[in-house]
């Protein structure tokens, strides 16, 4: 569950493109349009994967100021007069690839908070997904 801040008009029920990454692994893209002329892109990611990039999205919430300084998870939800709910089982690939901007003090503290010993193997995971995704 997420919040696109648009209204989604085109969902395609196949996937688009399957990649094999060097990990053998399949990552399964949808692309889609929203009302007000947006685009994105969904993509399906292996366990390992989406857990290393929840860790490394919950610490560039901590290091990163969010969008007109909301938190980013308040950002991300939907809220209305009746109900409150959360971002569930979703990466920001934005909010991620912003650790490739982050200066090299911040990728070391975003990468230690992440469980990953060296920002530039952080870096080259990142960049690789980003590859297969976009």
């Amino acid at each position: 569950k997420v919040v696109t801040g648009s209204l989604v008009m085109r969902m395609p029920d196949q996937s688009d493109d399957t990649t094999s990454s060097s990990s053998s692994s399949e990552i399964s893209t949808w692309l889609f349009g929203t009302i007000s002329g947006s685009l994105g892109v969904v993509a399906t990611l292996p366990k390992r994967e989406f857990l290393l990039l929840n860790k490394v999205q919950e610490a560039m919430q901590k290091v990163v100021t969010g969008v007109g300084n909301f938190s980013h998870s308040d950002f991300r939800s939907f809220h209305n007069v009746q109900r409150s709910i959360k971002m569930q089982n979703f990466i920001d690939g934005d909010l991620v690839e912003i650790f490739l901007d982050l200066s090299k003090e911040d990728q070391d503290v975003v990468s230690k908070l992440s469980g990953v010993a060296n920002s530039e193997d952080l870096v080259k995971k990142i960049e690789e997904i980003s590859r297969l995704t976009h």
